[in-house]
């Protein structure tokens, strides 16, 4: 492996406990933001709550450069969702894994592909990953019964829209905390492993 392309899934002891905080902080805002959001109906609309994890998630991949990154972070986060939060993806148990796995794997995937542009990177990553995370909702939906009717299909395109928007808010954050924390003494330890 050259210097700029690490071995996929070769993460140091350090480096998977940053990945662990990151989802921890990741996993918390998104009980407190989904029950203070849920009772406004908003989310049924437009993820909103999903800015600040598309951040950390880009975030915790620039600083943690390598393939799985982000298979992990999205798999230990569908983890904790499958114990403790019942309505995430509005997919029942273990079901919560599928959409998380299929994300996180586009993710890295774009982030991998793109490496030599590294803020474009971040944008396709983005958008790629909301619109996969999307498709998979809405299939394991239509595996367990749900009609594809047309609201259903209209529904499901404008929440798609609406979620790479929110994704790409997330991205430029994320671009934005990366040029201001890239020098870090922290950053730099985390990045050279």
């Amino acid at each position: 492996m050259t210097e700029h392309s690490p071995a996929p899934f070769a993460f140091t002891t350090r480096q998977l406990v940053f990945l662990a905080g990151v989802v921890a902080l990741d996993f918390a805002f998104g009980l407190i933001v989904k029950t203070a959001l849920t009772p406004t109906g908003v989310l049924a609309v437009v993820r909103l709550d999903m800015f600040f994890p598309v951040m950390l998630m880009l975030l915790a991949r620039t600083i943690v450069d390598r393939f799985g990154t982000l298979i992990v972070y999205e798999l230990a986060w569908g983890a904790l969702a499958v114990a403790a939060m019942p309505g995430a993806f509005g997919l029942p148990g273990a079901l919560k894994l599928a959409p998380a796995l299929a994300q996180g794997a586009a993710y890295d995937l774009v982030c991998s592909g793109f490496r030599r542009f590294p803020t474009a990177r971040l944008y396709l990553a983005a958008a790629f990953g909301g619109a996969v995370g999307s498709v998979v909702v809405v299939a394991t939906h239509l595996a367990l019964g749900v009609p594809w009717a047309k609201a259903t299909i209209a529904l499901f395109g404008m929440k798609s829209a609406l979620l790479v928007l929110v994704s790409l808010a997330g991205a430029a954050a994320a671009s934005v905390v990366w040029r201001r924390v890239k020098e870090l003494h922290l950053v730099k330890l985390l990045a050279a492993e």
